[in-house]
């Protein structure tokens, strides 16, 4: 009895009993006790770097660029933005002052060629989009919808494998569970015989001991 005992008491220590979720019962009372347990350890856990694996963020020299470091010293001064200058968008003439000034109306036909050029690339571009807008746009929404289905695909393949995965370990714990019973009651059994053994030996001791008695006589 001592020794197996011993023996058991070893393997208590040396191999970590690890728990079966799918099979062990647990009471209401156990279950508060580990859920505050974790709710402690929670507030000592110290989450993992899981951006280590990522590369590291670009880093961006705002410092090259003038307009850059203007517009972040007019926010940090809280001024307000200068409004867009809507002048080049207009078909001003000449002034009166300047109405038979040569290279005012040379300005202002420039500005005017300018004007008609953009107005221009703006109908071609209208024009573009109406003529293949629809398409592009039907491409678009074909790819994004493709894109789509792929993404949910994975989904499911992965809920597919999550749910093949805990039968798996139902399964092997449910096996490890009847193995466990299994054991347990040989166990039990041999720890009956083992205590009728010591008890029939104890009897044949004292049958020894009294027929030893009588023959001392």
């Amino acid at each position: 009895v001592f020794a197996i005992e011993n023996w058991f008491n070893k393997m208590a220590v040396e191999v970590p009993i690890e728990a079966l979720p799918y099979v062990d019962e647990i009471d209401d009372a156990t279950r508060a006790a580990v859920l505050a347990m974790i709710e402690e350890e929670k507030k000592s856990f110290q989450p993992a770097d899981y951006l280590q694996r990522l590369p590291p963020p670009p880093q961006h020299d705002f410092s090259e660029s003038l307009f850059l470091l203007g517009e972040l010293e007019r926010v940090a001064a809280q001024k307000k933005q200068t409004p867009i200058d809507m002048a080049r968008y207009e078909l001003p003439g000449p002034s009166k002052e300047h109405k038979n000034d040569l290279g005012a109306w040379v300005e202002s036909t420039n500005n005017a060629k300018a004007q008609l050029s953009t107005q221009r690339a703006r109908i071609e571009n209208l024009e573009l989009l109406t003529k293949y807008g629809q398409a592009a746009w039907r491409k678009h929404a074909e790819d994004l919808d493709a894109q789509v289905k792929v993404q949910l695909a994975r989904l499911e393949k992965i809920k597919a494998d999550t749910q093949a995965l805990h039968w798996e370990r139902k399964e092997e714990q449910e096996a490890a569970a009847r193995t466990i019973r299994e054991l347990e009651t040989k166990w039990g059994e041999l720890i009956s015989k083992n205590f009728q053994t010591e008890h029939a030996c104890m009897v044949l001791q004292s049958e020894i001991d009294s027929l030893e008695a009588r023959s001392k006589r």
